[in-house]
């Protein structure tokens, strides 16, 4: 059956089955270096994901640091009492963030 009703897909099945076919008829193994191969590259691609997993696990279960050890309103009084026009970064910090 077509993959699709778009007449660009239409020979799709044909060319499917004179594939599987070919490769029926002509069940070549894999040449061992190629195997050797794949797996090394598999061992690598493992050892890469496991050192982000463990990365990405030591960066969440860390404490998280505010940077600022004094409550928002202190630090709102101490911005209007020296004129300082706190930053972005200085205003998330001193109020944990956009969400209140």
């Amino acid at each position: 059956r077509a993959i699709s009703g778009d007449p660009e897909f239409a020979n799709v099945d044909r060319v499917m089955a004179a594939v599987w076919r070919r490769h029926s008829a002509e069940r070549t193994p894999l040449r061992p270096r190629v195997v050797t191969t794949i797996v090394a590259h598999s061992r690598t691609l493992v050892a890469a994901a496991a050192i982000l997993i463990a990365i990405a696990t030591l960066t969440i279960s860390l404490p998280q640091r505010d940077g600022l050890t004094v409550a928002p309103e202190a630090a709102l009084a101490s911005w209007a009492q020296t004129n300082h026009v706190p930053t972005n970064a200085e205003l998330l910090l001193a109020f944990r963030g956009y969400g209140k």
